[in-house]
């Protein structure tokens, strides 16, 4: 007998009984959180459909502009250049909340 009052073989039984607890905790927490990759995809989506709808709206008010302007030509450059303002928004929108919410999910685990 030990001097707590437990036997070496006691003493060993817990110990690997708490290592294979930690083990355990371990690999669960190394594993993929679903409900985080589905609220990150809804967020990504939501957001992606903001910046695209921003970039529509964009688009439409420069054919506009350009229509005023300098006629059916003004509304063709107005509209590509809508175009590639909205697709420049929504790569850069994006990359900064894709950024953002790893950095977030993160510091939270």
């Amino acid at each position: 007998m030990a001097a707590w009052g437990k036997s070496r073989e006691e003493r060993e039984r817990e110990y690997h009984e708490a290592m294979a607890k930690l083990e355990a905790d371990q690999a669960e927490l190394r594993q993929p959180d679903d409900e985080g990759a589905v609220r990150y995809a809804a967020r990504s989506f939501g957001e992606s459909l903001l910046v695209l709808l921003g970039g529509l709206v964009i688009c439409v008010v420069g054919a506009a502009i350009g229509a005023a302007v300098a006629g059916t030509l003004g509304l063709f450059v107005g509209f590509v250049v809508g175009v590639v303002i909205c697709g420049v928004l929504s790569v850069i929108g994006f990359g900064f909340g894709a950024v953002w919410w790893r950095r977030e999910y993160e510091n939270r685990r």
